[in-house]
């Protein structure tokens, strides 16, 4: 039984929900701060979060430190020095651009590096090289 050109395959559908998900977690997470921006600021908001969530993970995963090279510790530092920047950078911006704007604005980016390194061909097209000709548009392939 044919799908048809458009159709998107079973195996997508958990992926379209996990995306959702994370939209939604990303809007939700966003109003609740924008209500704390009158009483701490951006950065005070920003601070808030990650130390809220410095102790979520501490009390569900204490990391020990002690037999871990001293590039692995530097690598994990810079991962939270550069979320902080990240919280920050966005909250100031949910501070002065309406918060819908600034929150696509923040999930376009990790989108698009998913798009663009996404392999797998549309699922009309049957060969890799015409979804590659086709630009990863399903109708415009020659082949459907």
């Amino acid at each position: 039984m044919s799908r048809g050109c458009g159709a998107p395959p079973r195996a997508a559908a958990p992926a379209v929900g996990l995306v959702f998900l994370a939209v939604t977690s990303l809007q939700v997470g966003a109003a609740f701060a924008v209500e704390l921006f009158d009483e701490l600021g951006p950065a005070g908001a920003a601070f808030g979060r990650l130390g809220f969530a410095a102790l979520i993970l501490v009390a569900i995963w204490r990391p020990r430190l002690r037999g871990r090279p001293r590039g692995d510790v530097r690598v994990a530092i810079a991962f939270g020095l550069a979320l902080g920047a990240m919280n920050l950078c966005i909250y100031e911006a949910m501070d002065r651009i309406p918060l819908g704007v600034a929150v696509t604005f923040e999930f376009i980016g990790p989108l698009g590096v998913a798009v663009a390194g996404s392999r797998s061909p549309p699922p009309c097209c049957p060969t890799r090289s015409s979804s590659r000709r086709c630009g990863g548009c399903p109708r415009a392939c020659s082949a459907c």
